[in-house]
């Protein structure tokens, strides 16, 4: 892990990255279709976002026996983000 930003400015990049079998896929008893597959270009960012070295990637999805839906949710991000950087020096940028 890297140690803890402290700059001016944090970058967290958000991303579902989902493991072949996971539970939340149909074939598993899940109600997804197979999606955003760690390793495929599904799971990838854009060519077009050019991400600084400094910037943290923060993967929801890792594990195949919980669905993660609340990977992202506010206590749990919370949490993920302030073990890299300061929520007070978090860029609020979103990219889709």
């Amino acid at each position: 892990m890297k140690e803890k930003q402290t700059s001016m400015a944090c970058i967290c990049n958000l991303r579902l990255s989902l493991r072949p079998h996971h539970c939340s896929f149909i074939r598993q008893g899940g109600s997804w279709p197979e999606h955003c597959i760690t390793g495929s270009k599904y799971a990838e960012f854009s060519a077009d976002l050019q991400l600084p070295a400094s910037a943290y990637i923060i993967s929801k999805g890792t594990v195949v026996e919980k669905d993660g839906y609340l990977s992202f949710s506010s206590q749990t991000f919370t949490k993920r983000v302030s073990a890299v950087c300061s929520l007070a020096d978090l860029l609020p940028i979103i990219a889709f």
